[in-house]
């Protein structure tokens, strides 16, 4: 069975977050804001979890690192060009083609990390969305289970002061 959403549509930034005041305490956590523009105020209301984007772009950067060391350091073992008795490897050398390995794979991991975590490409507008929220008005999408958790939210977003609740 698939999922309800029910969306909320408020004109005033202070009933959104009387909104979204009244969800959190009712124990609802399925939720997502719309707004027409970035309000700083509303990111006190989102849930603040730390993405794990940043850990695969650190794994990214450390296998980089260790390729970039290790491709140098085989590579002159495997075709040594000594020069006036230096070594075949010498890291002061080295640590640019380390670097940009580092920078190199980490991006890369990190560009992988965004598509999986975030969800990109996001082919077409999210459920219970209203072209209202880039223009005006601010909007408060509730993803229900069921019939009856679809009622208790429409009613809660009428008691927050929303002008229209809509089910899609």
């Amino acid at each position: 069975m698939s999922k309800i959403t029910v969306t909320g549509v408020f004109s005033y930034l202070d009933t959104t977050e009387t909104a979204i005041d009244l969800l959190k305490t009712r124990g609802v956590d399925r939720y997502e804001i719309f707004s027409p523009t970035i309000i700083p105020r509303l990111f006190e209301h989102i849930d603040s979890t730390d993405s794990p984007v940043r850990w695969v772009t650190l794994t990214g950067a450390l296998i980089g690192i260790t390729c970039g060391f290790l491709m140098q350091w085989w590579m002159g073992l495997d075709w040594p060009i000594r020069v006036s008795m230096k070594p075949a490897f010498a890291l002061p050398t080295s640590t640019v083609i380390m670097f940009e390995l580092t920078v190199l794979i980490g991006s890369l991991f990190n560009l992988g990390a965004l598509f999986a975590f975030c969800g990109l490409p996001q082919i077409g507008l999210p459920k219970g969305y209203d072209p209202r929220f880039t223009d005006d008005k601010f909007g408060v999408v509730i993803e229900a289970a069921d019939e009856a958790a679809a009622e208790a939210a429409e009613a809660l977003l009428r008691e927050a002061g929303a002008e229209e609740v809509a089910r899609a």
